[in-house]
């Protein structure tokens, strides 16, 4: 079995994913490797799109079954696990074809595929700023994907669609705090039960001797009288 400069196994154009880019109508001619590198490698170009460059129809590569240019290597573009973006913008072995506040963009989106894409602007040597590739293996490129499609569900959304999201999550949440709130006021009712029940022991102990005082402040009234009539 062919092996791609990067460890995945070659792949035939009949085993492609031909979508363009999420939010294009862009396809990295003239596919990818289905699966999880699509996904990852998607992501790359759309945010590309809208946060480096506008993406050009045709100009845009993915699958190749080929070696690297100059080099004997299968490249990686015969696996499906590279693009090349606004190739003619950007042509293999020329340098600063980006602007440093492009260059910076495409390092947050690097980051944000957590180390599984490689820029080819970033190679030792002969640089190709078209360039993206694939360097995870099979599980860290899944795990990425499933963090990227994690994140895809907050984009696109209208005011009606968040309003029914917060919805739902307002119903769960009050599912799920259901037994804890009914339990806090059982519990309320119960201390509120023994307060009343202290507080009537407490008026009970306390009666005689309100009693006694009252006798006391009775009698003591008694003969304040009769001194004043003496």
């Amino acid at each position: 079995m062919a092996i791609s400069q990067n460890g995945w196994a070659v792949i035939s154009s009949t085993n492609l994913n031909r979508e363009p880019f999420p939010g294009t109508t862009v396809v990295p001619v003239p596919g990818l490797r289905s699966g999880d590198v699509a996904t990852v490698l998607h992501y790359v170009g759309t945010q590309f799109n809208s946060r480096v460059e506008k993406l050009v129809a045709g100009w845009c590569w993915g699958f190749a079954n080929r070696t690297v240019v100059d080099s004997l290597d299968t490249s990686n573009h015969a696996s499906g696990t590279a693009i090349d973006l606004n190739a003619p913008n950007h042509p293999i072995g020329k340098s600063g074809t980006f602007t440093p506040q492009q260059v910076q963009k495409i390092h947050e989106i690097l980051r944000e595929c957590d180390g599984v894409v490689r820029w080819g602007g970033l190679y030792v040597g002969r640089k190709d700023e078209m360039h993206f590739e694939i360097i995870g293996n099979a599980d860290q490129v899944a795990s990425v994907a499933n963090k990227l499609k994690g994140e895809d569900m907050f984009e696109g959304r209208s005011a009606k669609d968040w309003a029914a999201i917060a919805k739902e999550l307002t119903r769960e949440r009050d599912q799920n705090l259901y037994p804890y709130v009914e339990k806090a006021k059982a519990e309320i009712a119960n201390l509120q039960a023994i307060v009343a029940e202290l507080e009537k022991e407490r008026d009970e102990r306390l009666y005689p001797v309100v009693e006694q005082y009252k006798a006391l402040k009775a009698s003591l009234g008694t003969v304040k009288d009769l001194l004043n009539k003496e």
